[in-house]
């Protein structure tokens, strides 16, 4: 009952479907193998057709069907080491006959047959782990038997005309740049949309991966050299704004001459705070009206049709308006409400000034306090709210409030919903409202 409980919570979050736990790889950046023994993690075993049968009632067909990425305590595996999963495709392809299928997979399965298959169940659009090329680094660091996959499959891709993305957990610090450049030239030169770059991250439980403070900064600097459009995860844009980061190319946005770094100021007259908005309304909108610093295009594309404009994660539309609410009085009671707001080392400085920007447009404004919440459950480098649990929030409220003072300057403590699932639990299975009751004031979740 759990597990069907989480992989509908999947399917109605994020339109993921999870197949399998399993994996073919063992690589060492696998968060897998760097979790504490506590964390409330589901393996699950693979969905037999029928389930898969029931499950899929609930995807959104306005929505694309993605497969191979976890949205839950669900580990999510290798989709194609299911067994059945050419006769899964196969029935969401004629269940759903136009919504675009994504699949995130290491590719090391996937072979002629596959590739037909994928092929002719178009609009398919694959998520390629590739991570590195050279044959005796991917033994080493990813377990893969079959290394040689790696290096044909985008040639295969280009050939068959799939549409495809490449990522990368990049090593580049332990195994020097001329791998990792070599990997997103490859991907640039066999047709990959977009190359997605990962900082890998890395837990106290794991004494492997010491990501340097300055890596970022030096990540960013490969997306001049190069013309695919590099998205470097987790973002760490410290305000928002709706900059382009890379064009895909030949789309309809690359058409009309938008380039990375240009950025946006309206579309279709309409106002956009941030990237995430300005993506979302791009995408949904036919024929948009782009204005940017120096000139107004119209891109030509259908709605829901992908412009092939790439951007940052910064912060979405729902989040900036929760924000903006925060600065106005209850009104109900009409009083001002003294609001603390817990945020993940990732979202604090974009979180402060869209906090900050609240308070100055309203002159009834609350007190509201923003305070970072380091990670010390999983420790290492995790700075994502995702990956906080009660015990982090407990931590900061203890080492900055005495519970008095606490209960005393502020009617309300806020945390970040991403930190839990639909029923209020964290990664630990402890739930947020544990802290109503220790510190004895009101706690709501922020999503």
């Amino acid at each position: 009952m759990d597990n069907l409980n989480l992989i509908l919570e999947s399917i109605h979050n994020s339109n993921i479907l999870p197949l399998i736990s399993g994996c073919n790889l063992n690589c060492i950046f696998c968060s897998n193998n760097q979790n504490p023994p506590d964390l409330k993690e589901i393996r699950l075993p693979p969905l037999t057709l029928n389930e898969v049968k029931e499950a899929s009632i609930f995807l959104d067909e306005k929505k694309k069907i993605i497969i191979g990425e976890s949205a839950t305590k669900i580990s999510e595996g290798e989709p194609f080491l299911h067994p059945n999963i050419i006769e899964i495709l196969e029935f969401l392809r004629d269940k759903y006959p136009l919504v675009p299928i994504q699949i995130t997979t290491n590719g090391t399965l996937i072979d002629d047959n596959i590739l037909k298959v994928l092929k002719n169940l178009e609009p398919i659009e694959i998520n390629l782990s590739i991570n590195v090329l050279d044959e005796d680094l991917r033994c080493e660091i990813m377990k893969d038997t079959s290394p040689y996959i790696a290096r044909e499959l985008p040639q295969k891709f280009n050939r068959l005309g799939i549409d495809y993305n490449g990522s990368i957990v990049s090593l580049s610090f332990l195994y020097g740049w001329e791998r990792l450049l070599e990997t997103i030239k490859h991907l640039e030169d066999n047709g990959a949309k977009t190359v997605r770059l990962f900082v890998p991250g890395f837990t106290k439980f794991n004494d492997k991966l010491k990501v340097p403070p300055d890596y970022y900064q030096e990540l960013y600097k490969i997306k001049d050299q190069f013309d695919v459009p590099i998205l470097i995860e987790p973002s760490i844009k410290t305000e928002a704004a709706p900059i382009v980061s890379g064009v895909i190319k030949d789309s309809p946005a690359h058409k009309k001459g938008i380039k990375r770094n240009d950025l946006i100021l309206k579309i279709d007259e309409e106002d956009v705070p941030s990237s995430v908005h300005a993506y979302r309304l791009v995408t949904y909108k036919k024929n948009p009206v782009i204005s940017l610093e120096n000139k107004t295009v119209k891109i030509e594309k259908s709605k829901g049709e992908s412009s092939g404009l790439c951007f940052d994660y910064d912060i979405s539309p729902e989040e900036i308006k929760f924000l903006a609410g925060l600065s106005v009085s209850d009104p109900k009671t009409d009083q001002k409400k003294n609001i603390l707001l817990l945020a993940s080392e990732g979202g604090y400085n974009i979180l402060k000034r869209e906090t900050n920007k609240a308070k100055d447009k309203d002159k009834l404004q609350n007190k509201v306090d923003i305070k970072k919440v380091k990670s010390k459950y999983l420790g290492g480098n995790i700075i994502s709210a995702g990956l906080l649990v009660v015990d982090d929030f407990r931590d900061c409220l203890k080492k900055q409030f005495f519970a008095e003072y606490l209960k005393e300057n502020y009617d309300c403590v806020i945390l970040p919903g991403k930190a839990f699932d639909n029923k209020g639990f964290d990664l630990r299975g402890e739930h947020y409202s544990s802290l109503e009751d220790e510190f004895d004031i009101e706690v709501e979740l922020f999503d």
